[in-house]
């Protein structure tokens, strides 16, 4: 029999379950036996990797394990001290919290404090805050009310920034602090805190004043009227104006809220249309470079 070469059969997929390891580092120690002869004793130890944290056990490998699993798939550490016994090591729940926040506060927190002073390099910062609760914080009930306060850069085609600030009240004085040094525009909603914000043109949310009008409007009317939503992808039709005489019958809260629906829809339809054309430009892109099927450049 003469082989002709092999086919693809079928695809499977196979998962690699977690497993633990231990792993030993060992020093090279070198003492010149010349030197003995003279009484120099000296003994040379080799270089070794640096740990992550001082006389401990932890590798990047298993704190970033351990992070991964408490922010982004939100296990406790009471649950992933029990998957560790699982897979054979006994972790207590405190050491991983400790482990947490050692990394955080010594290798997170410079690349947070360079993102920040960045952020405030920008021409437009958005800003807003929501409730939050944590448990045995220092001088405050168990259900008291906390913050996350939430900065990000606007689309301003350079790299965005997203930073989260918690803090335990609401006060101006927060905002006030971060963004100090900033002389940009701040949009938010129309919290009073974000006043004590010292240099920067306050810029409403369209979202939130669009609210206001539409509260102010009889339920009946209410029900005949429908926000539109910016993000939805359902087409919608050009919003025509009210002329003069329509707006006779119409309360002024009614007329805004017209007039802000129009402003929604120019606004969707130039994100649809910046969207069509990213998406022409970033095949042009691919077909440029080759990576196009079938139809890029080859050479």
């Amino acid at each position: 029999m003469i082989l002709l070469g092999y086919k693809q059969v079928r695809t499977e997929l196979r998962i690699t379950p977690a497993k633990v390891e231990r792993v030993r580092y060992m020093q090279e120690e070198l003492i010149c036996p010349e030197c003995r002869k003279d009484g120099d004793g000296t003994i040379v130890q080799a270089q070794t990797p640096v740990p992550l944290m001082a006389h401990s056990p932890a590798s990047p490998s298993v704190v970033a394990y351990v992070m991964f699993d408490k922010s982004f798939v939100s296990v406790p550490y009471y649950r992933q001290e029990a998957c560790m016994a699982q897979l054979g090591l006994e972790l207590p729940r405190e050491t991983m919290a400790n482990w947490y926040i050692k990394c955080a506060m010594e290798y997170f927190q410079p690349v947070y404090d360079h993102m920040h002073r960045l952020l405030l390099q920008r021409d437009i910062i958005h800003a807003d805050e929501t409730t939050c609760q944590v448990l045995r914080e220092k001088g405050k009930a168990a259900k008291a009310t906390s913050y996350m306060w939430m900065y990000l850069s606007g689309s301003d085609g350079l790299a965005p920034i997203v930073l989260y600030e918690y803090q335990a009240g609401r006060s101006g004085v927060f905002p006030k602090a971060f963004l100090e040094g900033f002389s940009g525009i701040v949009q938010c909603d129309g919290y009073s805190g974000y006043n004590q914000v010292e240099d920067v043109v306050l810029a409403i949310c369209s979202a939130h004043c669009r609210r206001k009008f539409y509260e102010a409007l009889p339920a009946k009317r209410q029900k005949k009227l429908k926000l539109l939503d910016i993000n939805s992808e359902t087409e919608v039709k050009d919003i025509e104006l009210p002329g003069p005489e329509q707006m006779k019958s119409m309360i002024p809260a009614e007329i805004g809220l017209v007039f802000f629906n129009k402003l929604f829809s120019l606004k969707k339809g130039s994100k649809a249309w910046n969207q069509k054309s990213d998406g022409k430009n970033a095949w042009k892109r691919r077909r440029l470079s080759g990576k196009s099927s079938g139809h890029g450049l080859k050479r």
